[in-house]
C-alpha cells in the first residue's frame, strides 16, 4: 500500500458518508488515478449478487466536479466471496453510490444493476455503511461473468490482485463456455496487475475447453504474450 493510496481513500470517505448524514455527498472523481498498488488499501473488497434493482434515493442533482446530472442510488447486495476486509460470507449489506443521469462520457451501467446480478464491489466503510470507492464509475462495481464461487477461500498470504484474478477468471459453478469468453474479454481492469491477469489466462489456455483456451489465447495474444504450450505456464495454480 502507499501512503497516497491510503490518504486519499481516507479523504474520500471523510468528505461524507450516509451513517452521519442522511444526504449523500459526492465522492471526487479519483478513480482514474488507482493502480495496483492501491489495492490494499481498499478496506472492503467482495464479490455480491444484487437482491434488489439498483434504487434511485434521492432528487437527481448537479454534479459538483463535471456539472453533470447524477442520482444518488443504493444497491441491496448478499456477500458471496470476501477478497478483503472485515464482513461475512452471506452477510447482506446496502452499497451507497452516485450514478450520472444523463447519457454522456459513461454507460451509466450502475443505474441497471438488476436482481440476481454478480459483481465485484471496491468498497469503504463506516460502520454498516458501504460506499463504492468512486462515484459515476463502473470500475468500481465490475460485473463477474465467470459465476457462482462457493468454494472460494479467503488465503491472506495471496495478494488481492491474485484473489480477484481467481474469481473473475475462475469457471464458477454452472458456468458455461460462452459466459467464461464473455469474461475474459472483460479483463482489462486498471487495478489489477498486467501479470496476474496474463498469469491466470495461461491457466485458462492450457486447462479449459477448446472454446475458452482459444479466448484465453487470443486475450494472451493481445498483451503480446505467446500461448503456453505447457503446463508450467503461469505462476499462479488454481487453488484445490
Amino acid at each position: 500500500m502507499t501512503c497516497k493510496a491510503a490518504v486519499l481513500l481516507a479523504a474520500l470517505f471523510c468528505a461524507q458518508s450516509p451513517a452521519q448524514n442522511d444526504k449523500l455527498i459526492e465522492f471526487p472523481p479519483l478513480m482514474s488515478a488507482i493502480t495496483p498498488s492501491w489495492l490494499p488499501a481498499i478496506p472492503v473488497i467482495i464479490c455480491g449478487r444484487a437482491l434488489s434493482n439498483t434504487t434511485t434515493i434521492g432528487r437527481i442533482r448537479n454534479s459538483r466536479f463535471t456539472g453533470r446530472p447524477i442520482a444518488p442510488l443504493v444497491i441491496k447486495v448478499k456477500v458471496e466471496n470476501v477478497v478483503q476486509g472485515d464482513v461475512s460470507v452471506g452477510d447482506l449489506i446496502d452499497i451507497y453510490t452516485f450514478e450520472y443521469a444523463d447519457s454522456q462520457g459513461g454507460t451509466g451501467r450502475l443505474n441497471y444493476i438488476h436482481v440476481g446480478e454478480r459483481n465485484i464491489y471496491l468498497l469503504l466503510r463506516d460502520a454498516r455503511t458501504f460506499r463504492l470507492v468512486c462515484d459515476g464509475c463502473e470500475y468500481g462495481a465490475p460485473r463477474v461473468y465467470s459465476g457462482p464461487h462457493p468454494g472460494f477461500k479467503r488465503d491472506e498470504n495471496v495478494p488481492a490482485a491474485e484473489r480477484l484474478a481467481e474469481i473473475l477468471l475462475t469457471r464458477g459453478e454452472g458456468t458455461t463456455d460462452a459466459e467464461m469468453e464473455h469474461a475474459i474479454d472483460r479483463t482489462g481492469y486498471s487495478w489489477l496487475d498486467s501479470k496476474v491477469l496474463i498469469a491466470r489466462l495461461q491457466i485458462l489456455a492450457l486447462r479449459e475447453t477448446p472454446k475458452v483456451r482459444e479466448s484465453a489465447c487470443s486475450a494472451l495474444k493481445s498483451w503480446d504474450v505467446a500461448c503456453p504450450m505447457s503446463d508450467d505456464a503461469g505462476k499462479i495454480e488454481p487453488r484445490k
